[in-house]
């Protein structure tokens, strides 16, 4: 009862701090006005806000799971787009794996744990790279809401390869005319990207 309570008071404050800060971007600095003193918002518009909110991240979530099985409507990085193993999963994934915890939806967490052993819980093929340990991040919440320690093995066996044997190579990222571009700098994380 008490954190259902402060889970609503949390709500209300970010509602009202966000709408504060959504008024004031509205306003021209060129222009002048009178400065708001008070802002008036009741509690029937922040539970409208926050139910219009879930309703676009119900939806929005339905529709992304609804296309999973065809990536036509991609016009780029298709072959990427469809690894569930790659980044650009990875990222979908870690937002999935939010929603499913804000919203409580144990459809989505069905998906996300059917996607999870249909991959055998595999990061991706670049043992070094980045792009192939996000997904490990989804595995390791998968973890934390079954308690399946098979979600998260073979992420921690990749890491600890790692910890085993450090790269040692040059942080130099090479010129994109290289062939080898993508070579051995990516084994240690040069991309800023790894950092998400």
């Amino acid at each position: 009862m008490l954190e259902n309570h402060r889970g609503r008071l949390l709500n209300i404050a970010l509602t009202i701090g966000l709408t504060s800060m959504l008024w004031g971007c509205g306003n021209d600095a060129s222009q002048t006005a009178e400065p708001v003193k008070y802002l008036s918002v009741s509690l029937d518009s922040i539970q409208s806000i926050q139910e219009s909110a879930h309703d676009i991240g119900q939806r929005t979530s339905a529709w992304q799971l609804a296309r999973m099985d065809n990536f036509d409507y991609v016009k780029t990085k298709h072959k990427q787009t469809e690894d569930t193993r790659n980044w650009i999963q990875g990222a979908l994934y870690i937002g999935l794996n939010r929603w499913a915890d804000t919203v409580n939806d144990q459809n989505i967490i069905d998906h996300i744990a059917g996607m999870a052993k249909s991959n055998e819980y595999m990061l991706g093929d670049r043992p070094r790279h980045g792009d192939d340990h996000v997904i490990g991040q989804t595995y390791l919440w998968l973890y934390g809401k079954t308690g399946d320690k098979a979600a998260y093995l073979p992420t921690q066996e990749g890491f600890d390869a790692i910890l085993a044997d450090p790269p040692t190579n040059d942080l130099q990222l090479l010129d994109k005319d290289d062939p080898n571009y993508h070579g051995s700098c990516q084994a240690r994380w040069c991309w800023a990207d790894a950092l998400f």
